[in-house]
């Protein structure tokens, strides 16, 4: 299941259970609407009790991270230490937007994160 909210400031993904094809079919457009109204977005995505993809929503969240670049910002996601953790360092490099982890109790540091100048980002982190 994936739920989309948004504050002034940022989107908020609230993903729970395991991702289908019927959820990016929903999502992504939603998404590509918003980042056309405003501008690459700062996204904040909060995995609870995530179990990951169904095959066939793997393979739309691989087109999705490939096709829409430009219209992401920065993203925080806010997980588990599990795979989620390292699932996000391993995506670092392959994103242009700024991607940063944040544990289960981090989501408000993670929204102030989303938000903050880029330029006020500590070296390293």
């Amino acid at each position: 299941m994936l739920q989309i909210s948004q504050t002034p400031e940022h989107v908020e993904l609230h993903v729970r259970g395991k991702l289908t094809k019927t959820d990016y079919d929903s999502f992504v457009p939603r998404l590509e609407d918003l980042a056309a109204e405003r501008g690459p977005l700062r996204v904040l995505v909060r995995l609870d009790d995530f179990e990951g993809w169904e095959p066939r929503a793997l393979w739309e969240e691989l087109k999705f991270d490939v096709t829409h670049q430009d219209e992401l910002a920065r993203v925080a996601i806010v997980g588990d230490d599990g795979p989620e953790k390292w699932g996000t360092k391993l995506a670092k490099p392959f994103f242009r937007a700024d991607v940063e982890y944040f544990g289960p109790a981090e989501v408000e540091t993670a929204r102030r994160w989303l938000v903050e100048s880029e330029a006020a980002r500590p070296e390293g982190g």
